[in-house]
């Protein structure tokens, strides 16, 4: 039987993802989503003056990705972008819906740097 790995281990590589593939992204493609410059379709900004749900924009992009990802659970076959890309996307979606909850006053946000630094809920 093959050890798994420890959960500071599981923790240090979802850092490094995370570090490595969702954030470079996010800070790359940030400034698409806020304004729609950059030739990206969605104005995240100016969707609600166009009575557009940016909430119900965001979650058909995220379940794109999912789908995706579905797909290859069942089949184990990529279809066109790599595994490593749909993961890193469904994640971004994820903080993006974050942070729109914390702008519309939905979600606030504690810091707490025992939680944030020990791994305990991984």
């Amino acid at each position: 039987m093959e050890k798994s790995m420890t959960r500071q281990d599981r923790l240090k590589i979802m850092r490094q993802f995370v570090d490595q593939y969702c954030f470079p992204t996010l800070e790359a493609k940030g400034r698409d989503y806020d304004d729609g410059e950059g030739g990206n379709d969605i104005d995240m900004a100016t969707l609600p003056q166009r009575g557009v749900d940016r909430y119900v924009v965001l979650w058909v992009q995220f379940m794109k990705q999912v789908a995706a990802l579905r797909s290859w659970i069942v089949t184990r076959k990529l279809v066109s972008e790599l595994l490593e890309s749909r993961i890193k996307d469904i994640i971004n979606y994820c903080l993006i819906l974050v942070s729109m909850l914390v702008e519309d006053g939905i979600v606030k946000l504690e810091h707490n740097d025992k939680e944030a630094n020990d791994g305990s809920d991984v």
